[in-house]
């Protein structure tokens, strides 16, 4: 029956859980007494929170009324809810069995998160804020920054991942093309666009529900990363500590041990191939489960069914480990004139020296065991896109009748 009901309530939504638990004594003694039935609680708008949220702002006897006064602060304000809800749980004494939360899109302070994170009311080692409102990132990285400080308690924190920069995934909200009565007009709205927007909604539905994240598929991309900047600091001080769903940048610009330039959040996902000629990389693969801990990204959507940042780094969600994916990813500065944004190619400083700007680009002559130093003679990535494949394609896109250059 336990077994049952850990694999059951992470499916269900907080508040149909909560009308199971009030249908009968019976049912609702299984419910509570099972520490894991409220391992993975989603307090997210698309998990049904609003059901739960919702009364607290009706007014009433609630947290927020009691404390509307003079001396009700900011934090208090948008916290208040949220932290009526925690209370609930306390005299449930089902909170501290919460091991992955998730308050996407929710209202979150950075005190709230210090409590999560340091309180004796909280065990989460999960914790998910993608796009929470009322943030403030400055504060947050303080209170994450202390939590994680040199003199910390033995076994603290206890904390293992953090989703806050990636999207929310929206792989459970179909494509819909507007009728022609409901267009207001412009590019956007057209037949085509609205085409496009539905087979990349599909697309995004199989990339992060089913397949493998983008960042190890052999044709890797940008990774959307959201509010980032200034972060830099922080992932370098939780170095090892806690998890977070994005890296800093590996490359030898970012070496310690050879150069002085400040860390770089990598916000560029080379794939799993590597360089375009030797396939292999300066700094080396990261591969989840086996490199250190901050090497790999946490990946959405939070696994259901554990509750450690290394099964939330690996792909698909089954903690596999015969699945070494390797891993790299790399900021903007050290892929400059050696990535193709188009077909995502990439040489590193070992096999490809770019030419000086201004040079005009001369595709590589294809010959094989040619030696590097011919190699690095000839221009491989120009205006953001290889030679040999994209360069042409992407600047005559627009030709023809009806184009942008027709």
């Amino acid at each position: 029956m336990d077994l049952v009901l850990l694999h059951l309530t992470p499916q269900l939504p907080v508040s149909s859980l909560l009308k199971l638990a009030a249908t009968c004594r019976d049912i609702r003694d299984i419910i509570y007494q099972t520490p894991g039935s409220f391992r993975y609680l989603d307090l997210s708008t698309r998990a049904g929170a609003t059901s739960v949220v919702a009364p607290i702002d009706r007014g009433g006897f609630n947290w927020r009324a009691e404390r509307m006064d003079e001396n009700l602060t900011e934090d208090d304000f948008y916290g208040g809810p949220l932290r009526g809800i925690f209370s609930k749980f306390i005299r449930r004494n089902v909170l501290r069995d919460v091991q992955t939360l998730v308050l996407d899109r929710q209202a979150v302070t950075h005190d709230i998160v210090l409590d999560i994170i340091t309180g004796d009311d909280f065990r989460v080692k999960i914790l998910s804020l993608l796009e929470a409102q009322a943030l403030n990132m400055g504060k947050l990285r303080q209170a994450i920054a202390f939590a994680c400080r040199d003199s910390r308690p033995v076994g603290t924190p206890r904390l293992q991942g953090l989703y806050l920069f990636s999207e929310v995934a929206s792989y459970d909200l179909p494509g819909v093309i507007l009728p022609n009565e409901q267009r207001t007009g412009g590019v956007t709205v057209s037949t085509g666009a609205q085409l496009g927007a539905q087979i990349n909604q599909k697309s995004r539905s199989e990339l992060f529900g089913r397949e493998p994240h983008p960042a190890y598929r052999a044709a890797g991309g940008r990774a959307m990363l959201n509010r980032a900047s200034g972060w830099e600091g922080t992932l370098n001080k939780c170095n090892n500590i806690i998890a977070f769903d994005a890296t800093l940048c590996r490359g030898p610009r970012h070496d310690p041990l050879t150069s002085t330039s400040p860390a770089a959040i990598a916000s560029v996902c080379l794939g799993s191939q590597g360089c375009e000629q030797c396939g292999k990389m300066p700094e080396g693969f990261a591969i989840a489960g086996q490199s250190p801990l901050s090497e790999v990204p946490m990946l959405r959507p939070p696994p259901m069914y554990g509750s450690t940042a290394r099964l939330a780094q690996t792909i698909p969600h089954s903690g596999n480990p015969e699945q070494n994916v390797p891993f790299v990813a790399r900021c903007r500065d050290c892929v400059k004139e050696r990535w193709c944004e188009g077909c995502n190619r990439f040489w590193c400083e070992e096999c490809y020296r770019p030419a000086p700007s201004g040079t005009i680009p001369i595709p590589a002559p294809v010959e094989p065991d040619q030696p590097s130093a011919a190699v690095n003679s000839h221009i491989k990535v120009f205006m953001g896109y290889c030679v040999e494949r994209c360069l042409v394609s992407e600047l005559y896109s627009g030709a023809g009748e009806g184009g942008m250059w027709g």
